[in-house]
This record gives structure tokens, C-alpha cells and sequence, in this order.
């Protein structure tokens, strides 16, 4: 008789050289900021602030995204890329936006985008520089091209 875990074997090296090691961390990175993001804002809505001359509402809106990037000494706004990450002991993260409308006796009053924070962008997801790149650009920007992304850098580790 066969030991059925010896058929998966095959089956699963294939998988592993199809879809890589991170595949699956990637794809969930992916979901989570492609659609949980907004999921979450979607559900808290909108903020009521409770004064007593000029009672208001914040309606929360869209979510977006933007590049990975840090901010130099001289305050400048940088793009950067995971081995700029590295080298230079930072994060790897891009702001998060997200539209808000300010609403008076139920009228939009001012809508505008604002920075609400930064996430960690994981190497090689949807939202990494690097993601598409060929062997060839990969290696002009540092990286290794055999490195299968799936992963966060905090503070250059």
C-alpha cells in the first residue's frame, strides 16, 4: 500500500514553483487593503460630534491608498523603495487617505481627503513598487530577484 502523502508532495512542489512561497500572505495583504480597508470604515460610517451651539457629523468615505514613501529631514516627501527601507533603518509604509465630508443640519459643509495614518506595505503586494518589476529592474533597485516578497520591513529589518 502507498502512503497517500507521498502523492502530495508532488502536487504541492508544484503549487510552490506556480505560485511562490508568499503567494498566500501576499493575496490576503492584498484583500485586506483592496477591500477590509474600506470594509472598516464603511461600517463605522460617520462620526457625530456633540456640541452644544453646533452640533455636526463627519460621513466617512473612500479609502485610498498611496505610494510607499518617507519624509526627509528637510521635510520633503520621498518615494521610496523596500531596500531604500533597509538601508536607511525606516519603515516601509504609505499614507492611508480617506475622503471626509463635514455635515451641518444634514449639508455638506467641506469634503476633503485627510491623512489618517500609514500601514506597513508588504514586499511585493499590489501596493509595493516592486510588484511587476522583471529580474532586471528588480536587481537595478537593489533587490533580489529570487526574493519571494511576503513580508514587512519596520524601522529597516
Amino acid at each position: 500500500m502507498v502512503d497517500p502523502s507521498t502523492k502530495r508532495w508532488p502536487i504541492i512542489q508544484d503549487i510552490l514553483k506556480r505560485e511562490g512561497i508568499a503567494r498566500q500572505h501576499l493575496n490576503s495583504f492584498d484583500e485586506f487593503l483592496e477591500r477590509g480597508l474600506q470594509s472598516i470604515i464603511n461600517e463605522v460610517g460617520q462620526i457625530e460630534i456633540e456640541n452644544a451651539e453646533y452640533p455636526y457629523k463627519i460621513q466617512l468615505g473612500k479609502v485610498k491608498l498611496q505610494q510607499p514613501r518617507m519624509m526627509e529631514l528637510d521635510g520633503s516627501i520621498t518615494h521610496i523603495t523596500p531596500a531604500e527601507a533597509r538601508l536607511r533603518n525606516v519603515s516601509y509604509s504609505a499614507p492611508v487617505m480617506m475622503e471626509a465630508s463635514v455635515i451641518e443640519d444634514g449639508k455638506i459643509l467641506e469634503s476633503r481627503f485627510v491623512h489618517i495614518g500609514d500601514v506597513p506595505v508588504m514586499a511585493k503586494s499590489n501596493a509595493c513598487i516592486l510588484n511587476n518589476f522583471s529580474s532586471q529592474k528588480l536587481v537595478e533597485h537593489g533587490e533580489d530577484p529570487n526574493d519571494p516578497g511576503g513580508y514587512f520591513i519596520i524601522i529597516g529589518s
